[in-house]
C-alpha cells in the first residue's frame, strides 16, 4: 500500500517486515479485533504469543524477550 510505505518512510522503519492485508484475510485468520496487536510467530508458523494493547519496553521485557529466549534455545 502507498500510503503506508510512504509512512514508513517519513516516519521511519523499525520493522524487519512489514506485510500488506488488503481484504484483511489475516486479520480474520488471526483473530484481529481491535489495533494494536502484537504477535510472536515461531519458525514454525505457529502464535506463541499475542499481546493486545500497545507494545511497551515492560510488555517486550516481561513477556516476549523471555519466551524469545526460551525458543530460540529449544
Amino acid at each position: 500500500d502507498a500510503e503506508a510505505k510512504k509512512f514508513l518512510q517519513e516516519k521511519g522503519n523499525p520493522f524487519i517486515a512489514v506485510g500488506v492485508d488488503p481484504q484483511s484475510d489475516a486479520v480474520m485468520d488471526l483473530g484481529v479485533y481491535g489495533a494494536p496487536e502484537t504477535f510472536l510467530i515461531d519458525k514454525q508458523g505457529v502464535i506463541r504469543k499475542k499481546h493486545k494493547g500497545a507494545m511497551t519496553l515492560q510488555v517486550w521485557r516481561d513477556e516476549f524477550k523471555p519466551l524469545i529466549e526460551k525458543l530460540e534455545k529449544s
